[in-house]
């Protein structure tokens, strides 16, 4: 898949999420969303587990990250300045709801990143969560599922998933 029609399927995903890209620069973390770019790696990784359907994931981010909040705001600062913008949220009034969202889409990001080595799985032996372990997209999924380094754990998102 192209890396337009890459981010073109990741900004949807995140729209449809409620999670509005901020702009063209939010696809600079390709693959580099480590457990260290999240303010709380502990509650994103029960998050990842705990949350295992689409509609489950929607629930929360209502309640947790509703759309039209500061965090959009603050996502267009980091992407032009990200010293300024931790800085920034030291004295932000809604630190934690900005932090939360951060961390709902680094997860969303990160879910979409593996989706697609699985949707690059030959379609023979592509069925949910029921990889071959010795495939090749069960070792990248393995390599960046950063949150329990399996390959057939997978939070089903998939009905929120533009593209499916």
């Amino acid at each position: 898949m192209s890396s337009v029609k890459h981010s073109l399927f990741i900004g949807v995903t995140l729209t449809f999420l409620g999670i509005a890209p901020v702009s063209a620069q939010d696809w600079r973390f390709g693959n580099n969303v480590h457990r260290d770019s999240f303010f709380d790696f502990a509650a994103a990784k029960a998050n990842w587990t705990a949350l295992k359907g689409a509609e489950q994931l929607q629930k929360y981010r209502k309640a947790n990250c509703p759309a039209g909040n500061e965090y959009e705001r603050w996502a267009k600062k980091l992407d032009t300045d990200r010293k300024a913008a931790m800085s920034d949220l030291e004295n932000e009034r809604n630190a934690e709801l900005i932090k939360r969202c951060h961390d709902l889409y680094l997860m969303a990001y990160k879910w979409d990143e593996l989706w697609g080595y699985w949707r690059a799985a030959p379609s023979r032996i592509r069925k949910w969560n029921d990889l071959d372990q010795a495939s090749n997209a069960c070792a990248a999924i393995r390599r960046g599922n950063i949150f329990t380094g399996q390959c057939n754990d997978l939070p089903d998102w998939q009905e929120w998933r533009v593209g499916n």
